[in-house]
């Protein structure tokens, strides 16, 4: 009887040992540029739980730029993307299929802005084409560039002849410009927000995407959004949509925008607090969510993307794109 127990006790934990643990964790691994303001939706999914509660161990691969987050992604180093550019998710899906797929992304606008000009607080000019003769630097990725060539052109500037643009990583903005090493650039939020506070920049020119890519100052410009490879979502349809599901959890949050939200931008991105408290936040939304107006904007965006070179030839949003989440 003792060695009939032994097999039943044997055969039990052999059987507890291959089954899938009520608490195991699937792992995303997510390529991010985790010092700008769309990753908040990351920490928000984090600290508050949403992930455990999906049972996900959600790992950030931290990269300086989107073109990075891209590389990660090919070289098998990342499942997805965090907050990609959407010129750059563009530019590969076009040559490589599949690479990532959207299921959320950030709108901007006038109201919403995260990209922007700014210039040395004593820099004589107020607008895009006061910056002539300028010395500028662009937050670094080729479709940064393209947006920031494309509004000065808007505003009647040719480069290498009416100004000079540089690319700088994100986190040398506020020190360039407060030694004054340029007269200004094309950067992010969080970094604008503290070269003004600071007193060293002031702004001349925010939703620049909506007012003179899109032509409508008020239209969102979905220039980023987070996604997953078209393989992982393939191969792990389970994972992907609980992702998704604290990926929609977040972003519920950051729309009621309450004072825990701020202090994230506190404790994570180097803000601080007196600017965290009033620093315009990006519209973030789920893909399933968009209207057809919606999605119409995306493209006109992506079509800027073909028309000025930066993809190769025309994509569709639809094609990277999906309504993950229940």
């Amino acid at each position: 009887m003792s060695a009939l127990r032994n097999v039943i006790r044997l055969a039990c934990a052999a059987a507890f040992l291959s089954a899938p643990s009520a608490w195991a964790q699937d792992t995303v691994r997510l390529a991010g540029t985790y010092t700008v303001s769309s990753a908040l939706p990351y920490y928000v999914a984090r600290d508050k739980g949403y992930f455990t509660a999906e049972k996900l161990n959600v790992v950030p691969v931290n990269v300086v730029s989107s073109a990075l987050a891209v590389q990660a992604i090919i070289a098998g180093e990342a499942d997805g993307a965090a907050n990609l550019v959407s010129l750059e998710a563009a530019n590969i899906n076009g040559r490589r299929p599949g690479t990532i797929t959207y299921f959320a992304v950030f709108g901007q606008n006038r109201k919403y802005h995260m990209e922007q000009f700014i210039v040395r607080s004593d820099y004589a000019g107020s607008s895009l084409k006061d910056l002539k003769g300028a010395n500028l630097f662009v937050a670094a990725g080729p479709a940064n560039a393209a947006a920031a060539r494309a509004s000065l052109k808007a505003a009647g500037l040719e480069e290498g002849k009416d100004y000079k643009l540089s690319e700088l990583p994100l986190p040398q903005h506020v020190g360039a410009i407060a030694a004054k090493t340029f007269d200004g650039g094309y950067t992010l939020e969080p970094f604008a927000s503290i070269a003004v506070k600071q007193g060293a920049a002031k702004r001349i020119e925010i939703g620049v995407i909506s007012t003179y890519i899109l032509k409508k100052p008020d239209m969102l410009a979905y220039a980023a959004g987070t996604g997953l490879t078209a393989d992982f979502i393939k191969k792990n349809p389970d994972v992907a949509r609980r992702f998704a599901n604290a990926w929609s959890k977040a972003l519920a949050d950051i729309e009621k925008d309450g004072p825990d939200i701020r202090e994230m931008l506190v404790k994570y991105m180097n803000t601080p607090a007196d600017i965290a408290k009033d620093m315009v936040i990006l519209k973030a939304q789920m893909v399933k969510n968009m209207s057809p107006e919606d999605m119409a904007a995306f493209q006109a965006f992506i079509d800027f993307g073909v028309d000025n070179k930066v993809i190769p030839a025309p994509v569709k949003v639809k094609d990277f794109t999906a309504p993950l989440g229940d």
